[in-house]
């Protein structure tokens, strides 16, 4: 019997011929001289060349059996607490980046599409590695996995791995265009136009009411002798008097400026933090971002250039109705001056 070279064999047996050694297919090796046939190579190790030998696969990658290449990366193992590996892609060389936090890959090559996203959690597309906690939105903490479903969708807009009914951002719109989310986890149908518009029309009488009322008991001096309004009023100027010595406003406007950067560092910037970060500064975020218009004007029932006017017109509103109390208010002292000076001279001043 022939003995042929390590990475061959003899198919034929009674051949004596060197010629009858055959190269072994890829994927496949032969350690033993007199071998009849080729073993294929075991997963985690390639035979890209007929020379003996199986090569393990370079930490952190990977491959199936019978494989050329380590084309696939390390799964998770959870009995060691191993958060595994996922195969990216998207650039020119593939290469195996850790598993990103809220994903499992525990599953057998998953890649950077393929990422599997845990229940309660959400990405934008299936390029992307950045995945975000589904929040409860006036509900309780459980209401996050009723609209996020997760999974492994390759949908480009993530819609995949929302719910039945639900869709965009974490899940949090509703499917039918009429409907919007309510105490996170439901949809109602959205009310008439009438409706809204009543709505923001004594809202804006409210607001002017309650500034009005609130700028006549602070210009009222005689006021803070009361028994019941005074301490306010002098509680009141006691603090306008504290926030000028100290520069309050400065200080706000630059604490107001670092918590905007904080906010979109994982969106904008695409910063991994860390989970325990992310989870508090979630909440956080939550409780002191109000939007008021989605009171009287939710996402889904009103045009978005619609609303995008609104919210940003309200500012100059709000504005607006300040100088106009102001105005009122140097009005009435001219009203009730015994000797009057100038109109335009009281409005200027």
């Amino acid at each position: 019997f022939t003995r042929c070279k390590p990475g061959t064999f003899n198919p034929r047996s009674g051949s004596f011929s060197i010629d009858a050694c055959q190269p072994c297919p890829s994927g496949t090796t032969s350690s033993q001289p007199e071998a009849k046939e080729c073993n294929e190579c075991e997963p985690g190790t390639y035979a890209r060349q007929s020379n003996g030998e199986c090569v393990p696969c370079p930490h952190p990658f990977s491959s199936g059996a019978r494989s050329t290449e380590c084309d696939i990366c390390i799964s998770a193992n959870r009995s060691k607490r191993e958060r595994g590996f996922y195969l990216d892609s998207t650039k020119t060389s593939a290469d195996c980046k850790p598993c990103p936090p809220l994903a499992d890959c525990s599953a057998f090559n998953t890649s950077l599409e393929t990422l599997f996203v845990q229940p309660g959690h959400w990405r934008a597309s299936p390029i992307s590695d950045t995945l975000a906690k589904c929040r409860k939105l006036g509900g309780d903490n459980n209401l996050g996995t009723e609209r996020c479903a997760g999974g492994d969708s390759t949908e480009a807009n993530g819609n995949g791995l929302c719910n039945p009914g639900f869709k965009g951002p974490e899940c949090q719109l509703c499917s039918a265009d009429d409907h919007y989310l309510v105490d996170g986890h439901k949809c109602e149908k959205c009310d008439e136009s009438a409706v809204a518009a009543s709505r923001l029309i004594g809202l804006a009488f409210g607001i002017l009411i309650a500034c009005g009322l609130l700028a006549t008991a602070f210009s009222m001096r005689s006021w803070r002798k009361q028994r019941l309004v005074g301490p306010p009023l002098r509680f009141a100027d006691r603090a306008v008097d504290w926030c000028l010595a100290i520069g309050l406003m400065a200080k706000v406007k630059i604490l107001l400026g670092f918590y905007q950067v904080c906010i979109v560092l994982s969106t904008t910037y695409s910063a991994r933090l860390p989970e325990e970060y992310t989870e508090k500064f979630q909440d956080f975020s939550e409780a002191v971002s109000i939007d008021w218009t989605a009171l009287f004007l939710p996402v889904q029932c009103v045009p978005f250039k619609h609303r995008l006017l609104t919210y940003s017109l309200s500012p100059v509103g709000l504005i607006a109705l300040l100088l106009l109390i102001g105005v009122g208010m140097r009005v009435k002292r001219w009203l009730a001056a015994v000797e009057r000076p100038r109109f335009r001279d009281v409005v200027r001043a």
